[in-house]
């Protein structure tokens, strides 16, 4: 029987930030969180290699530890003279393979320092660990910190190391929030609130409760959060559950602060400012994969939103073909893409709230 044994923790006393990782830390087992921005397709990754020797036909066993697929230098045979890599055949039927895939982890928006860029960092999955989770959701990981020598345009090995993490343990917060039970002295408030006459009312005026009024934009904030109910008719297909809404008004007048409110009150929700905001940025990209060489989707605000609301500031400032991109995602709820030999359609089950000025 071969076991694999997975850490995790139940409290964030020994939590590492992204943003704090540091050479101390290499080597040592640590824990973090962040968001999923991106996974590469499961692939196998050769353990133990067999090889065959082609002087005797003896089958000798070759545990691999590095990147590198690593040959037999001599036959296990005391008669065979083999001490060459020409003189072995490597068997993959007979070797062992586990699975691995390659994700990429940024920092959450509420721990982003102010003017700062978003930092990420590489990890690795492998076993049971792959496809756990997916793009766009928020993540605890386990794991150890490691370093890689890499190589300079002259092919040399440079004193720069690359890090990543290979993940021992990983799991979706936005799980935990579905698995949430209110408790008895909670499920009794939701009752009180629920019989109040005015209820829809007290909701919306607990959206950015800092500005004075806009009931109509808060209430209209507060539907998009709690959405319509999805529908599936009877030929199969489906009628859109969320709610979008497009506030319109001249400057100064809150409407940032009720997008940001409703962001900090959604568990998934994204903050986008129409102006730096593009169609792939938005939707999804088709980006190269630097280990492998091969083309990989990239999710986009709309689609890591998925199942939450995305909040589109300066939604004016916007070109017009940017956003036309997002029609789809607001009438079909899905994003297709159909570039560099990769056809696919990604869901965006997303609520969007924007905001913008008149002409």
């Amino acid at each position: 029987i071969e076991y694999f044994i997975q850490i995790s923790t139940d409290n964030d006393s020994n939590l590492v930030l992204l943003r704090e990782l540091r050479s101390k830390h290499i080597d040592k087992l640590i824990f973090t969180r962040g968001i999923l921005l991106r996974a590469s397709n499961v692939r196998p990754k050769l353990e133990n290699a067999i090889f065959k020797c082609l002087r005797c036909d003896t089958e000798l066993p070759q545990i691999q530890l590095s990147n590198i697929l690593i040959w037999p230098n001599h036959c296990i045979n005391p008669k065979c003279k083999a001490n060459t890599q020409k003189d072995f055949i490597y068997i993959s039927k007979n070797s062992d393979f586990i699975d691995w895939q390659k994700i990429t982890i940024q920092e959450t928006p509420e721990e982003l320092p102010a003017g700062r860029i978003p930092r990420s960092i590489d990890g690795i999955l492998i076993k049971d660990l792959v496809d756990k989770v997916r793009p766009g959701d928020r993540v605890k990981i386990m794991g150890v910190f490691k370093s890689l020598p890499q190589r300079n345009a002259k092919g040399k090995s440079s004193l720069i190391f690359r890090t990543f993490i290979d993940v021992n343990f990983i799991k979706s917060s936005d799980k935990e929030d579905k698995d949430f039970y209110p408790t008895e002295e909670e499920l009794k408030q939701i009752k009180e609130l629920a019989a109040e006459p005015y209820i829809q009312r007290k909701i919306a005026r607990s959206i950015a409760p800092s500005i004075y009024g806009r009931e109509d934009l808060k209430l209209a904030t507060a539907l998009c959060l709690f959405g319509g109910t999805r529908l599936k008719k009877i030929d199969g297909t489906y009628r859109r559950g969320d709610i979008h809404v497009l506030f319109v008004g001249d400057p100064g007048t809150g409407k940032s602060e009720i997008l940001k409110s409703a962001v900090n009150v959604s568990p998934r929700a994204l903050y986008t400012s129409g102006k730096g905001s593009t169609a792939v940025g938005l939707t999804a990209a088709v980006v190269k994969d630097s280990d492998t060489g091969s083309m990989s989707l990239e999710a986009g605000a709309i689609v890591l939103a998925d199942g939450g609301i995305a909040a589109i500031d300066e939604f004016d400032k916007m070109e017009a073909q940017d956003i036309s991109a997002i029609h789809e995602a607001m009438a079909q709820q899905t994003v297709s893409i159909a570039k560099a030999g990769i056809i696919a359609t990604l869901r965006a089950q997303t609520g969007i709230i924007a905001a913008g000025n008149p002409y």
